[in-house]
């Protein structure tokens, strides 16, 4: 009883900090090295398998940051077992003075049954079993925009108002590519921001 009552706190902390925003960090002190924590907070379990990747896309639109791209955009990844899955998009321009970020939350994980090679799934910000194609029980993405004029000091924080995910094979046998395109309400209307990365789907 005591763990599916930490499973279901749990999620429900992570999608209602993604639906309220989650740039509410401090970062005045200028440690723009350091990440903010994950949206699980202090119950986040402490045996997370940690990965870091670069993207293979990461454009988009987010608030006052319009048609960023073209930059090398980081990965940070948490994987919570079967659980969840946490994914952290970074891309910055000191010299233009933006960044972005997007990060993802996966209930059911990125080794869910349903991300598979074909696989196009649509999640909205209403019912978790919204647009769910069959086969996707238990999984739900939801996704995080904050950007700002340099890493971690943001002007924009929203939770996307939809999140349309495809999977395709990876380079190894092992792999899988997840492609996303998260929209967003930007402050003269909706944005969009588009990406795509490998993980390891063992």
């Amino acid at each position: 009883m005591t763990s599916t009552r930490w499973i279901v706190g749990t999620l429900l902390v992570a999608l209602g900090a993604v639906g309220m925003g989650g740039c509410y960090y401090d970062f005045d002190d200028d440690r723009d090295d350091t990440p903010p924590p994950s949206s699980y907070g202090s119950t986040a379990p402490s045996n997370a398998t940690r990965w870091t990747a670069q993207a293979d896309t990461f454009r988009g639109d987010l608030g006052n940051v319009q048609g960023f791209g073209g930059m090398t955009a980081t990965v940070a990844g948490s994987d919570y077992g079967t659980t969840s899955s946490s994914v952290r998009i970074d891309a910055e321009n000191p010299a233009a003075r933006w960044w972005a970020m997007t990060q993802l939350s996966v209930s059911g994980s990125l080794h869910h049954r349903a991300l598979v090679p074909g696989a196009h799934l649509v999640f909205g910000s209403g019912s978790r079993t919204d647009r769910i194609t069959d086969g996707a029980a238990g999984l739900y993405v939801s996704a995080l925009g904050c950007s700002g004029p340099r890493l971690n000091q943001y002007t924009y924080d929203r939770g996307a108002e939809e999140v349309v995910v495809d999977v395709s094979a990876g380079p190894t046998a092992d792999t899988r590519r997840f492609t996303f395109d998260a929209k967003f309400a930007g402050p003269n209307g909706e944005q969009h921001v588009t990406g795509s990365f490998v993980f390891d789907n063992q």
